[in-house]
């Protein structure tokens, strides 16, 4: 009996202790962090991390967990649980927070949030598709061959080397549209460049837009390969290199204004690229690819003739602004690395101008003045160490060499503007778009034009000052001197003092007068000023003197004269006649017309003025001398005494021309 009872004493200690057990079963706890540190995970775009969040629990009872998240912005970051494991990737710059929580086997939860922070990355790769150009790749391709590969850009698009003053964006392309290929300049300031439509159908048309930026206006359309456009100062016509008859590349020819007009300009079965024209439009140098030639050869095309005329080895010709050298590139056998050459226009005297044993240097172009080039290069190195394209400069004759981008995004195809700006591809920012710079003093740049000289009217024999010197201005500080020159001396002389320009008009007419401004270095900037010559505004002419062929006065004698004979006007106007006497006392003149009459009043002598004017009020004038003598010693004498009288002109300008006109008076 005592048996019984102790053994139910220990079932019933055993069932209580057992329902006791079950009561108390707790929920997972979080373990506590160390003293203020925060529960923070700081990634940045692109970012994908994974973080095990057991150690955030503990469970009181042992108890196995399993683990969830939720986020509270799923645009900044995406989150999945494995196990204990959350995934985090980073997809845009932010903050949000991830709520993970703990659940035990009788679903008993436990919750801790978790702050994360999303930093912008500093850099993203973008894709570069680049076209094999070599005949074996586009032969039978109608398409061509692309290869496509990414390129580490920088999200941040300031350059930070001090020999650039500023980078300005030119297109504006977003990352969903595709890639821009390098530009070429025309002397309208349009940008030509073309733009990778569809890489899967291998598809690119050409498009230009300002220099200042804007619209885009498309040149060619289709379903072809049209790349690698040129445009020249003379020339009418833009060349470029296109699969659009359905052979591996021709050159092609196309209005450059209109976009009209389109004509094949090579007909082989060659695969022909970078068309480079001569400044005047007459020729073009190019790159060709032989079939089973494993490199490619600089041709130069006719476009009169359309003869054809092999050059050297190499590709992408570049011809100078004076038509009479051209750069190109060449790959060094040994080396394997491309090197920047220079020859004459037809193919004399090649130099190598630039080469590394350990780097490329491509896409040569002439500066302006011709004594420098600009090229891209993997010379130079990003932040984080890594070879990148950079835009580079080489002073021909000085030798150096002047890094330009230091961005550590992918620059390449750079182009000199007439104007000193680079015009240059770059994926900065993650997206292609053609962009310049600025920079401070890498070659001489011409004078530039500071408002335009206005017209100038003025009368022959008339002089007029420009102070021509306030209308050019040298980007480098320099002094400059100037010239001017007109066609027709008949109608304007000129002479230059300093930046002060004197222009007389010699006769009646227009003339063009050109303006020189030229730097220390024989760069030059011009003006035309038109200017007009009117017919200087001529006054009354005398015809002969004045005659005094009526007899010697007498007291009450009157004689009349009739002058228009011996003045008249220039232009054929009518004039108008005055006159007045030195003496009243003497005579009396009075004017009806043309007709002077004249009083003897008393004895005496008095001088007679004779006054004409025209319309405009321009005079001419003469005199006449008169003596009146008694009526009773003219009887006595019974004849006449001559005695000289004197007349007198007058020009516009004032000057008095006597004229001597005599009267025989009988003593």
């Amino acid at each position: 009996m005592n048996a019984y009872r102790n053994l139910m004493r220990i079932f019933t200690i055993l069932l209580f202790g057992l329902l006791a057990g079950c009561a108390s079963n707790n929920p997972p706890v979080t373990t506590p962090l160390p003293s203020g540190a925060p529960l923070l995970l700081e990634l940045t775009e692109g970012d994908n991390v994974n973080v095990d969040v057991s150690y955030l629990f503990s469970d009181p009872d042992g108890d196995s967990l399993t683990y969830r998240a939720t986020m509270t912005d799923p645009e900044v970051a995406e989150v999945f649980v494995f196990g204990s494991e959350l995934s985090v990737s980073a997809l845009a710059a932010g903050s949000a927070t991830v709520a993970i929580t703990a659940s035990d086997p009788d679903d008993l939860t436990s919750t801790v949030g978790m702050s994360i922070q999303v930093q912008r990355a500093v850099t993203v790769e973008v894709e570069l598709c680049q076209i094999d150009r070599s005949y074996s790749a586009v032969s039978g391709r109608p398409t061509g061959s692309l290869a496509c590969n990414l390129r580490v850009a920088y999200r941040e698009t300031i350059e930070n080397n001090p020999t650039v003053q500023t980078v300005t964006r030119v297109t504006d392309y977003t990352a969903d549209q595709g890639q821009i290929g390098g530009a070429v300049v025309s002397s309208d300031d349009q940008i030509y460049y073309w733009h990778l439509e569809d890489k899967t159908a291998g598809q690119a048309n050409l498009w230009k837009t300002p220099v200042s930026g804007g619209g885009r206006t498309s040149v060619t359309s289709g379903r072809s390969l049209d790349i690698d456009p040129s445009v020249a100062q003379r020339s009418p016509y833009m060349v470029f290199a296109s699969n659009r008859n359905g052979r591996p590349s021709s050159l092609w020819l196309v209005d450059q204004a209109a976009g009209v007009g389109l004509t094949m300009a090579t007909q082989s079965l060659d695969a022909d690229y970078q068309p480079s024209q001569s400044p005047d439009g007459a020729w073009v140098a190019f790159e060709r690819w032989l079939p089973n030639v494993d490199r490619p050869q600089i041709w130069k095309l006719d476009l009169t003739t359309r003869f054809e005329t092999q050059l050297r080895e190499g590709l992408r010709p570049r011809v100078s602004a004076d038509g009479s050298q051209i750069l190109y590139n060449r790959q060094n056998p040994d080396t394997g690395r491309f090197e920047i050459w220079r020859m004459n226009a037809d193919g004399g005297d090649e130099t190598v101008l630039s080469s590394g044993a350990d780097h490329d240097e491509i896409q040569p172009s002439w500066s302006p003045d011709g004594n420098s080039i600009v090229f891209a290069s993997n010379e130079g190195r990003d932040d984080m160490g890594q070879p990148n394209y950079d835009i580079w400069a080489l002073s021909i004759n000085e030798g150096t060499r002047t890094q330009l981008t230091t961005n550590g995004s992918y620059d390449d195809e750079p182009v000199w503007h007439p104007d000193g700006r680079i015009f240059f591809r770059s994926n900065r920012g993650g997206v292609w778009n053609l962009w310049y710079l600025v920079a401070e003093n890498l070659i001489n740049r011409a004078p530039e034009l500071v408002g335009r000289i206005p017209a100038e009217e003025l009368n022959e024999g008339q002089t007029v000052q420009i102070a021509i010197s306030r209308y050019f201005y040298d980007p480098e500080r320099g002094s400059l001197a100037y010239t001017a020159t007109s066609s027709d001396a008949t109608v304007v002389t000129t002479f230059v003092s300093g930046g002060m320009l004197t222009i007389e008009g010699t006769g009646a007419g227009t003339e063009t007068v050109t303006a020189v401004a030229t730097d220390p270095n024989g760069l030059t900037a011009s003006q035309d000023i038109g200017i007009t010559v009117t017919p200087a505004m001529r006054g009354p002419e005398l015809v002969g003197a004045i005659p005094a062929d009526f007899e010697l006065l007498s007291e009450g004698d009157t004689v009349t004269i009739d002058v228009s004979p011996y003045f008249r006007d220039p232009e054929g106007g009518a004039l108008a006649y005055a006159a007045r006497i030195s003496d009243t006392a003497v005579a009396s003149v009075s004017v009806s017309g043309s007709v002077i009459t004249i009083a003897a009043l008393e004895m005496g002598s008095a001088t007679i003025t004779i006054t004409t004017s025209n319309s405009d009020g321009l005079t001419a004038m003469q005199t006449i001398r008169v003596t009146v003598q008694s009526a009773d010693r003219a009887t006595a004498q019974g004849g006449s005494h001559r005695a000289p009288l004197h007349g007198q002109r007058s020009h516009g300008d004032d000057q008095s021309i006597p004229v001597h006109v005599k009267v025989w008076v009988e003593p």
